[in-house]
């Protein structure tokens, strides 16, 4: 297609020159390799622009733009001219070159390297297991002899024992969690590694034909989109429980696998999806019908349905913040890194700060002890950007102590509440137990069942000040109106009874205060009735 169109080009160009009796030459051939000017990178691509001077002489010139990337997409490629207004673009065509090369040092390095890591992988995957496998032997021995005399002494001792190794052996699990995390991350990065060795390598370069009224410099002006790189954003909250604020740090890693290095290049970071149609989706007619019993396929005869989603970011208000700059676009946020960064092709993970910013938060205490004997402490806070904060992994700091890591579940906009887990606070105890269940009957022809219930909830602070907690417990609702659930405790300004049959006590504990709660309700049914769903 390019001959057939460079041709035609010589073509009409002879036919001009007779018309007109200018002197158009024969194209000149010009390699010129075109170096990074700046990045924008996308979640899961980026747009790379480039630039290269030409010399370029009247008529046609043949520039062929080398240093690409070919991983570059073919139809994303765009070319301008800048310095030299009378020239234009014929033509713009991507070529490929096969070569070979090898690297067989570097390939066995990192299949042994590869080697290694399987290999630590499965040691640590199966030092887990024995340590699960240890938990659930704790969990089923019987300690004592069947006719054996044993006093309290004895079974607090065994208490203590089994509490502490079971505590030591989730600490050594969830220590062997993290590493398997980093490793299966490392692992990933030299199999991409590995994979880009491949015997035979495709060199790209683009070809541009253009058209020069008179001779002179000009800078060519590249861009085109290439696949293995992207982004993904990550948050540190620091959390300063005396002076009750929290400050919170916006980074984004940066990744790329593209084959080229980014040296010394402008990196802009977008939450636009540019492999995302841009069209809405139409709603189909929704049909209500009788339900007929659906023939039965077998398995391999079910069709697989893949969804596609597509995630909407919330525009974001243009401002600054630890020197990057973030604007708004009419669709998306760029974050505009304030110095030249290299991104070396690696595939390895490059944290960038982008935003750091602190906010005054409200500190409480919260507790469910039906399902946890701990107190959580969480500080809640509005979104301390302008910009959304995209759902990504937080580590959590408390009074400069490292607390835990965990991951934003969806976006959070600006100005929208957020809640912050800092973590259990053992200073705090809470418990929960059952005080009485029993039941009675009523009626004599159609009997009718009472299923009472009476439990005791126990609060001590154990802290030198004084604290606010947050304690979350329920009555059941029913779904049948043959069961009714009769509430009794707590009435009136105790507590808060929410949607959902949710109960919420806002409690204010002084130090070393402790508080006894109660909670009770009984469950009426006809006798015969099958009930599920009661503990």
């Amino acid at each position: 297609m390019f001959r057939k169109t460079f041709f035609a080009v010589l073509l009409l160009s002879g036919i001009f020159t007779a018309l007109t009796g200018n002197s158009w030459s024969a194209p000149r051939e010009i390699d010129a390799e075109a170096g990074i000017t700046g990045v924008v990178v996308y979640a899961d691509r980026a747009m790379v622009r480039k630039e290269a001077v030409c010399a370029l002489r009247q008529g046609n010139n043949l520039v062929r733009l080398t240093g690409v990337t070919s991983n570059l997409i073919d139809r994303s490629v765009q070319v301008g001219i800048k310095g030299q207004p009378t020239t234009r673009i014929l033509d713009v065509k991507v070529e490929q070159t096969h070569l070979q090369k090898a690297h067989p040092e570097k390939i066995r390095a990192l299949q042994d390297r590869l080697d290694g890591l399987n290999k630590r992988i499965k040691a640590l995957s199966d030092e887990a297991a024995a340590i699960n496998g240890a938990n659930d032997f704790l969990k089923r021995v019987t300690p004592f002899a069947q006719n054996q005399k044993i006093g309290p002494a004895d079974v607090e001792r065994y208490a203590r024992f089994l509490e502490k190794s079971l505590a030591e052996n989730f600490s050594k699990t969830a220590d062997i969690e993290d590493r398997l995390k980093r490793m299966q991350e490392e692992k990933k990065a030299v199999e991409n590694e590995l994979a880009g060795l491949m015997p035979a390598e495709t060199v790209k370069s683009v070809a541009v034909l253009l058209q020069a009224e008179k001779s002179g410099d000009a800078v060519l002006a590249l861009s085109y989109i290439t696949s293995g790189a992207g982004w993904s954003p990550q948050y540190e909250v620091r959390a300063d429980s005396t002076g009750a604020r929290v400050t919170v740090n916006a980074f984004v890693a940066i990744r790329q696998s593209t084959g080229e290095d980014w040296r010394d290049a402008q990196i802009e970071v977008s939450t636009a999806k540019p492999t995302v149609g841009g069209v809405p989706p139409e709603l189909p007619v929704w049909y209500v019908d009788v339900y007929r019993q659906r023939p039965v396929r077998s398995k391999a005869a079910m069709p697989v349905l893949q969804e596609a989603r597509l995630t909407a970011e919330e525009e974001a208000g243009a401002s600054s913040f630890g020197g990057a700059k973030v604007e708004e676009q009419a669709t998306s946020a760029s974050f505009i890194l304030p110095h030249r960064t290299t991104v070396p092709s690696d595939g390895q993970p490059h944290r960038v700060l982008i935003a750091s910013s602190g906010k005054e938060a409200t500190f409480e205490y919260y507790a469910v002890p039906k399902l946890s004997p701990y107190a959580y402490l969480r500080a809640g806070l509005e979104t301390p950007f302008s910009f959304p904060m995209l759902s990504g992994d937080v580590n959590v700091y408390l009074d400069s102590m490292f607390v835990s890591t965990w991951r934003l579940p969806k976006t959070v906009v600006p100005g929208e509440k957020m809640e912050i887990s800092l973590g259990v606070d053992e200073g705090i105890k809470v418990g929960r137990k059952l005080l009485s269940k029993f039941t009675g009957y009523e009626g004599v022809i159609s009997r009718e069942a009472r299923v009472n219930y009476e439990y005791s909830i126990d609060v001590m602070n154990g802290k030198g000040h004084e604290i606010r907690l947050n304690l979350m417990d329920q009555f059941p609702v029913s779904r049948n109106e043959q069961i009714k659930v009769v509430r009794e405790r707590p009435q009136g300004g105790e507590a808060q009874v929410l949607d959902g049959g949710l109960i919420s006590w806002v409690l204010k504990l002084a130090p070393q205060e402790n508080k006894e709660l109660r909670l009770k309700f009984r469950v009426e049914h006809p006798k015969d009735l099958k009930v599920v769903g009661l503990e």
